[in-house]
């Protein structure tokens, strides 16, 4: 009866500690249907409308961004300008993730798969011009998270001053190119902080329309 009493028990705990480290989300729908994806309740959302006042308060010193300057946010405005496009953000650290896809007739009868094999190339030299001392740690691979099957990239890089990881899942769906990409900040020497759990609850939860 005791044995059981403590395996109830330790049962208990560990549901309790299972719950504890899933993280409160909230959902986000894209414009006209497009998607529905869920991120940490406590991040801030930037979308096209949002991000106007926000680079306001940013030049006049209001307000920032941990680990963001007022030159990276414009350009994440210019990529919203582009393409349906939102971004997350974890404002004391400055983690974040975001989100845009493309339409392309030609991939109508394209898998993510043979995109992957297509674009590995190409993507890598475009992570390297971008970042003069970018490492790649996984060149291109398929990867399941939920229901959807993605082409999974990452590498490391140092990002606006700080040394950090970064992910990117590529989903194709119907004319639509999905781009999911994660950058984790990481101390000088250590590697990045723990965010597999997020970026495993975001991905899973994502739902192309």
């Amino acid at each position: 009866m005791r044995k059981k009493a403590l395996a109830l028990a330790l049962g208990i705990l560990l549901t309790a500690q299972a719950m504890a480290a899933e993280t409160p989300m909230k959902t986000y729908r894209g414009p006209e249907g497009s998607y529905e994806i869920s991120y940490p309740a406590s991040w801030r959302m930037i979308d096209q409308d949002s991000i106007v006042p926000l680079l306001d308060e940013m030049a006049r010193g209001e307000t920032r961004v941990a680990g963001v300057s007022l030159e990276a946010m414009q350009q994440y405005q210019t990529y919203m300008l582009l393409t349906p496009m939102v971004l997350f953000i974890q404002d004391e650290t400055g983690d974040n993730f975001y989100l845009y896809y493309v339409e392309d007739p030609t991939n109508v009868t394209t898998t993510t798969r043979q995109a992957l094999a297509q674009m590995r190339e190409g993507l890598g030299e475009q992570l390297q011009t971008l970042y003069p001392d970018y490492q790649a740690l996984d060149p291109g691979s398929m990867v399941t998270q939920g229901e959807q099957a993605y082409a999974h990239l990452s590498g490391s890089a140092t990002i606006d001053g700080a040394k950090s990881r970064q992910h990117l899942f590529i989903l194709l769906k119907g004319l639509r190119m999905y781009t999911l990409v994660f950058t984790f900040r990481q101390a000088e020497g250590e590697l990045a902080g723990d965010m597999t759990d997020i970026m495993n609850q975001v991905a899973e939860s994502f739902r192309p329309g």
